[in-house]
């Protein structure tokens, strides 16, 4: 037997969707932690975790964490000291609030399959088929792809975002389709046969993206300077509203308070020097985000 030992260092391990950086501390068969640094403004999205349950303990930084199942909801403030639970079944979601970034330790039982472990499986059962998350932790689907070694399997991408630099980023990765989470269950099942088949398949909408880009006649988002001063949840924030939604919907889609809506769509208008949200849609439409 060996037993495991390691250090918290300097060596980021994953960046998370929100802009986390996570650095593994420990990992058994029955368990996993990791150190979770949010940086200052970020904020992760709405999720639930359906398998898995966690033990926060928080070092360092002010925050909130918003918690919720089918009976019971709140929003916790975390500063240094602090633990909290997130049970299997509970939808959360967690932002640094304080002008340093937040630290915090998290235990998860059983252990987050990441990349390394879907590039086993896919070794030791080389499917037809393989339904990969785009945001796995690790190096996410798209370094599942590139270390895939069978020659055989073919990708279905499956994710929350249906941005273009994600969606052809995914596919230049070499999935054979991409859908969204809020596919049916029938719709999920017909794309993986026909994935299998040989075919493409794309959510409504997404299909475009691809061919434009693959044709040379769409500037890829993720180059475009603008866009990237944006941080993830402005991102979310700017696709909805430029859509339509008003900042209440946008508050309930994205599990927020209307105000920080109001914060988030300032800062955006302020980052892209745009007047209003006339603007901001055209200047979305311009660039196919929509």
């Amino acid at each position: 037997m060996r037993f495991e030992t390691r250090r918290l260092g300097g060596a980021v391990d994953a960046v998370a969707p929100d802009g986390s950086e996570i650095r593994l501390l420990a990992r058994t068969a029955r368990a996993s932690m990791v150190h979770c640094t949010l940086p200052v403004g970020g904020a992760s999205k709405a999720v639930r975790h359906r398998t898995v349950e966690e033990i926060w303990y928080f070092l360092s930084g002010s925050g909130e964490v918003w918690r919720a199942t089918d009976d019971a909801e709140e929003v916790t403030n975390v500063t240094a000291g602090v633990s909290l639970a997130i049970p299997t079944g509970a939808r959360f979601q967690f932002r640094n609030i304080g002008d340093d970034p937040l630290c915090f330790v998290i235990a998860t039982m059983p252990p987050w399959p990441g990349d390394d472990e879907a590039v086993r499986a896919v070794a030791e059962h080389a499917p037809d088929v393989v339904l990969l998350d785009v945001h796995l932790p690790g190096g996410g689907g798209v370094e599942v792809m590139r270390r895939d070694r069978t020659g055989t399997t073919r990708y279905l991408a499956l994710s929350v975002s249906d941005a273009a630099e994600d969606v052809i980023g995914t596919i230049r990765g070499g999935a054979r389709g991409y859908v969204t989470k809020t596919i049916t269950g029938p719709e999920l099942v017909d794309a993986v046969r026909r994935v299998a088949d040989g075919d493409a398949v794309f959510s409504p909408r997404l299909a475009g993206f691809v061919l434009d880009a693959f044709a040379g006649t769409f500037a890829v988002a993720e180059v475009d300077e603008d866009l990237d001063r944006l941080t993830e949840r402005e991102r979310e924030v700017m696709r909805l509203i430029a859509r339509g939604y008003s900042y209440r919907e946008v508050a309930g889609e994205l599990f927020i308070s209307v105000k920080t809506v109001e914060t988030h769509m300032s800062s955006v208008l302020r980052k892209l020097q745009l007047s209003s949200r006339h603007e901001l849609t055209r200047w979305a439409s311009d660039r196919r985000l929509l």
